[in-house]
């Protein structure tokens, strides 16, 4: 950023198309806090970089003059969001970002339904929070599953039951079993192991049907998921697009 001359004003100006939507933050920093960088230690540099990346994020912050509810990414700090005048229209998040009360942070009346489960994977060596969610029960046997990644974020940091509940009232999305799987705060590699491979991602392989099992046989059998084909695995940037209602 750059500092208007004789002001206290500092800007910086980029373009963007006019349908961008996406999230920012802004982050003090100093000359004297740069990365130390070599011209001949590739290796050695990025692995500086990173460490330095990692210590000027514990100093970011959200832009406490947008509107906008701010939301706490994954890495712990706060974003603000932007979006531009062409970007797709998001209804089912007005609520969330204009700070009203029904903001998703509580769960829709009934039909919805909310439960908390530990999951518990041999296969993997490990334990996870997971969310079980359903908008309706009309057809039960008929409902979808999507399993959402990184299902701290859905349910924690911006919580998406009211959006959901919105598009499935609205005709947008049918009655389903929402699945939100929590990987908590793990490294990259751990978490590559565990949502990155192709026996979750894929929807025919062993871990998300191992998932399904668990629970088909639990305190959250109610939600009954039945062995068929129309099952969605969701990341990050599809769990967007899902909410859309495109």
């Amino acid at each position: 950023m750059q500092r208007l001359n004789g002001t206290e004003v500092w800007y910086w100006q980029t373009e963007l198309n006019g349908d961008w939507r996406g999230s920012y933050c802004f982050i003090p920093c100093f000359d004297e806090c740069l990365p130390e960088l070599s011209s001949d230690d590739a290796h050695g540099n990025m692995h500086n970089m990173r460490h330095w990346w990692y210590q000027v994020f514990a100093s970011a912050t959200h832009d406490l003059l947008n509107p906008r509810r701010a939301w706490s990414g994954t890495s712990g700090h706060f974003l603000s969001g932007l979006h531009l005048p062409e970007a797709p229209p998001l209804p089912a998040w007005r609520a969330f970002d204009e700070y009203e009360i029904t903001s998703g942070r509580c769960t829709p009346a009934p039909p919805a339904r909310l439960q908390p489960y530990t999951w518990r994977s041999e296969r993997l060596g490990n334990s996870r929070n997971v969310w079980i969610y359903t908008t309706g029960d009309s057809q039960p046997s008929e409902r979808p599953l999507a399993i959402l990644l990184d299902g701290q974020f859905w349910a924690q940091q911006m919580p998406v039951w009211e959006p959901l509940m919105q598009l499935t009232r609205g005709g947008s999305l049918p009655q389903a079993v929402y699945v939100l799987c929590g990987v908590g705060r793990i490294f990259c590699y751990q978490r590559s192991r565990a949502v990155g491979g192709s026996s979750f991602i894929n929807t025919r392989g062993a871990e998300w049907k191992t998932l399904i099992h668990s629970m088909n046989h639990s305190n959250v059998a109610w939600c009954y998921v039945t062995n068929n084909n129309n099952n969605t695995v969701c990341g990050r940037i599809s769990v967007r697009s899902l909410l859309t209602g495109r």
